[in-house]
């Protein structure tokens, strides 16, 4: 009878014990999708963070050229962009013949 109640004791004490390490185990499987989550979490706000940023650099640049070509700046750059040089004593290119010839691309000085 006396060993009989020590198994008992045994076994009460073994399932107690597997009782505890289940309850261990579904902690630290719950801690881990915990920190899981809060990583994947971390994770799509700094890419959120990222796009926002790129999307503020790229309005930035589209903002400075639109702002570059209000300004009048490529017509600047444009007029600049063309320099004639001609030999005068050439008859089939006068001063006048080469003006009508460029305007038909644009504005001439």
């Amino acid at each position: 009878m006396r060993h009989e109640k020590m198994r008992k004791k045994e076994t009460e004490l073994a399932e107690e014990k597997a009782r505890e390490e289940e309850r261990k185990n579904v902690k630290m499987r719950a801690e881990m999708k915990k920190k899981e989550k809060l990583e994947a979490e971390r994770r799509r706000q700094e890419m959120m963070a990222s796009l926002k940023k790129k999307e503020l650099q790229e309005k930035q640049s589209r903002d400075e050229i639109a702002k570059f070509l209000n300004d009048g700046h490529v017509a600047l750059e444009s007029r600049k962009t063309l320099e004639v040089f001609w030999d005068k004593s050439c008859e089939d290119y006068s001063a006048q013949r080469l003006r009508e010839f460029f305007q038909e691309f644009g504005k001439v000085l």
